[in-house]
């Protein structure tokens, strides 16, 4: 089986009981989290690495190498194991990445090292647990209206507050989809998309999001999603209005 249907399955086969713990008991493979860093290539650099991870599946993305990621990642005991499909920011995708490293469970971090394939790039990395995964989830918290704007883009979507999902951007692209709770105790979200009117980018897409905090609490909507030829990452913030 190829990695992008090990990835599907783990993406359908969420578990709604699964634990909030960031490490999971040593019976269970799965290390849930949200988990962020830097890493180096080829021991050159330092990018900023997220890692959105449960029930064994991982999105992730880098806005500084402009990267973004999306794969299984396991751990066997303390030591951590992940493989990644990686993707141009908004783009196609590009190379893959096995992960290894180990696992402190007293203060919750991972160590590792990556090996791409077919660019044979290494590095290292390090990563935090960060808490606010704890701070649960639900549908009113995503209720209202997202924008992400940059140089060359204005993306706006609206939230239901059944997590039904609709938008478009400046690029004549359309969005539906919805979005729905994976667990009520944890700070992750499972999110299927279509995109149409766009060109090559139009599909389905799915992949997961998380809430964090700019300037107000639960402000930032950031929302990575994966079909079969690009990978998407966009932190949309919340409008007033």
């Amino acid at each position: 089986m190829k990695i992008k249907d090990i990835i599907y399955v783990i993406l359908i086969s969420f578990a709604i009981t699964s634990s909030a713990s960031p490490i999971a008991s040593d019976s269970s493979d799965s290390i849930d989290g949200l988990w962020q860093g830097y890493f180096d290539i080829n021991g050159s650099g330092q990018y900023d690495f997220t890692s959105l991870q449960f029930n064994g599946a991982s999105v992730g993305y880098s806005e500084k190498a402009k990267t973004v990621w999306q794969g299984y990642a396991l751990k066997n005991g303390l030591t951590y194991n992940s493989e990644v499909v990686m993707f141009n920011k908004d783009g196609s995708k590009f190379s893959t990445a096995t992960i290894q490293g180990k696992i402190d469970k007293k203060h919750p971090s991972i160590t590792a090292q990556f090996k791409t394939s077919p660019a044979n790039d290494e590095g290292n990395i390090s990563l935090r647990y960060n808490t606010i995964f704890e701070r649960g989830s639900s549908l009113q918290a995503l209720l209202g209206n997202w924008e992400y704007v940059s140089d060359d883009l204005l993306m706006q979507i609206e939230i239901s507050k059944s997590g039904a999902l609709k938008g478009a951007d400046t690029l004549g692209c359309n969005f539906y989809g919805d979005v729905s709770l994976l667990n009520k105790n944890i700070n992750a979200y499972n999110v299927s998309l279509e995109i149409a009117s766009c060109n090559t980018v139009d599909g389905h897409y799915k992949g997961m999001v998380y809430l964090s905090d700019l300037k107000e609490k639960n402000d930032t909507f950031h929302l990575a999603v994966f079909g079969d030829l690009y990978g998407l990452y966009y932190p949309l913030l919340r409008r007033k209005d």
